[in-house]
């Protein structure tokens, strides 16, 4: 009811600023003079867009004046045919509105129609195929013959934009007959148009040419030639399908420059695609790709994509892998994802309402919009959680790649201070050892434990494996909890602590000093500096140098190149 009431509200609001701006120009001669007839008349001839405005008011004027249902809704129908693209659903607002004042089901449903076939020409076949429906409700009982067979042609148009060729095919065939009996000849040649691109769907080639030369033979006689570019279009496509790929190109490229004219992107896009197969075809994959990616490029532009036209990205995905361009290729699979997507989204929808057209009730309508809308809504919500997981992750690389960067200056400072760091010998040469005494233990005592500490330490002892703090004050006729005790206490570190910064620091040395030495694996160093296996010794090393071996390495390699 709320949104019935908002509708109703819009639409005036539309209406009046139309006629707020119809107003600017008032007819200078009374308007009751002329005919709905002969102002229609002069209308149709008009190319001065003053004279035009004013011929235009004069037949709104009059049919509100004289209060005629019919006369006013064909005003404003006037009004939507000649004027810009982006004012003619406002007009056709106009007409459903004046149709629903009059209470006139036939006019209102004729007035849904025409909305309908303007949603058709901008492309947008949801909205399209709603008012053709809601057209169809409204009328189909009503005996209005013409109608129903202009709302019947209109749905089939879109069951050949979905791929139901052979029901679109049946629903062309009979407004074929029924405009041909009753000599409507526009609708006649517009039906023979969509009979032969059904019948190109259907793969009937011949029988497609054949219809297709009836609609140009036709077109010629009744409408100069306007629909030849788009019957030439399909011939070009057909002799693509029959295999006359040159004279294909050559059609195609004579037709292509009154799209480009009209800005007709769809069918632009049509041309380039099937200008490409053909050289595909040929053969002449290079001169074949800028016409494959100019389907892209208006689909970028403008949106527009169908079926038909897809698998021209599978096309360009393979010249790429081919020709070792792993970007261009990534491009075009991201670009054929979006296009799936889309297509996958529109044709579900449209193919659930178009089935549903014949049984199609006011109720269906509002529960089936409610669903759609609680889907898309679902959509969006997945795709803000998409959005968030994308950043999160974003934001964990980038933290990701700083601390790297951050390790990398912590790696090359620490290795910068090893370098620089002398040797323990020179330390001692420099320094001599103050003697401290632990509690209760003899200066005496400590002082000759540290001498054998030194020694220990320059004869290199501590690389014999499986050397223990048992063993050590065995060797220098001690016991343990001395040698204990006054490594702690002298060396700020428990035993293994000690032995480890030894043998890495005696590693350390030897790497400086060896480049051979550089090129062994880390297991042999792991071996050489008395670790039982390779992941002890990489462990240590880190501890005490903050760095682990593999980089120390590289660096001095890095370093003496």
């Amino acid at each position: 009811m709320n949104r019935n009431l908002l509708f109703i509200i819009t639409v005036v609001f539309i209406s009046l600023s139309l006629n707020a701006q119809i107003s600017d120009i008032e007819p200078k001669e009374h308007f009751f003079s002329f005919s709905y007839k002969s102002l229609y008349k002069k209308i149709s001839i008009q190319r001065d867009s003053s004279k035009l405005e004013w011929y235009l008011k004069a037949y709104l004027n009059k049919a509100i004046k004289e209060t005629n249902p019919k006369e006013t809704v064909n005003a404003y129908k006037n009004y939507l045919h000649y004027s810009k693209p982006k004012h003619r659903l406002q007009y056709a607002d106009s007409m459903i509105l004046s149709a629903v004042k009059y209470k006139d089901t036939l006019l209102i449903g004729k007035s849904y129609l025409t909305k309908g076939i303007v949603y058709y020409s901008d492309k947008n076949y949801k909205k399209a195929l709603d008012h053709f429906i809601i057209s169809k409700k409204l009328i189909y009982h009503l005996g209005a013959t013409y109608t129903n067979h202009k709302i019947e042609y209109n749905i089939a148009q879109v069951k050949y934009y979905l791929g139901y060729y052979e029901e679109a095919q049946e629903i062309f065939t009979k407004c074929l007959n029924f405009f041909k009996i009753k000599d409507i000849q526009q609708a006649y040649v517009n039906s023979l148009h969509y009979l032969a691109l059904c019948q190109n769907r259907l793969h009937n080639y011949g029988l497609s040419l054949e219809t297709n030369s009836r609609g140009m033979e036709l077109d010629k006689k009744i409408n100069q030639n306007k629909l030849q570019s788009h019957f030439k279009l399909l011939k070009g496509i057909n002799y693509y399908y029959v295999n006359n790929y040159k004279m294909s190109i050559e059609l195609l490229r004579q037709v292509l420059p009154e799209f480009v004219k009209k800005n007709d992107f769809p069918n632009i896009s049509v041309c380039q695609y099937y200008i490409g197969k053909n050289y595909w075809e040929l053969n002449q994959n290079k001169k074949a790709i800028p016409h494959l990616a100019a389907v892209d490029s208006i689909f970028n532009n403008t949106g527009y994509i169908n079926p038909n036209l897809s698998p021209a990205y599978k096309l360009v995905i393979n010249y790429y892998e081919t020709q070792g361009q792993p970007e261009n290729r990534l491009y075009y699979v991201d670009q054929l994802l979006k296009v799936d997507s889309i297509l996958k989204t529109t044709y579900t929808y449209l193919s659930k309402k178009i089935n549903d057209s014949k049984t199609y009730t006011t109720k269906q309508l509002i529960v089936e919009k409610q669903t759609i809308e609680e889907q898309l809504k679902q959509e969006k919500r997945q795709q803000n959680l998409g959005r968030w997981i994308i950043s999160i992750t974003l934001f964990a690389i980038l933290v990701l790649i700083l601390n790297h960067y951050r390790m990398q200056v912590k790696y090359r400072k620490r290795f910068k201070a090893l370098m620089d760091l002398n040797t323990p010998e020179e330390k001692n040469k420099k320094k001599a050892p103050k003697v401290k005494t632990p509690p209760g233990i003899k200066q005496k005592t400590v002082r000759e434990i540290l001498e054998k500490l030194e020694t220990f330490e320059k004869t290199h002892k501590f690389l014999e494996k499986d050397i223990s703090v048992s063993g050590l004050a065995e060797s220098i006729k001690t016991n343990h909890r001395y040698v204990s005790e006054i490594i702690s206490y002298h060396k700020g570190k428990n035993f293994v602590a000690y032995i480890n910064e030894l043998r890495i620091n005696y590693i350390i040395n030897r790497l400086k000093e060896d480049k051979l030495l550089r090129e062994y694996k880390i297991s042999y160093l792991a071996d050489l500096a008395g670790f039982n296996n390779d992941r002890h010794f990489s462990n240590a090393f880190h501890k005490v140098s903050h760095i682990w071996p593999s980089y120390f390495i590289s660096q001095l390699k890095n370093q003496s190149e």
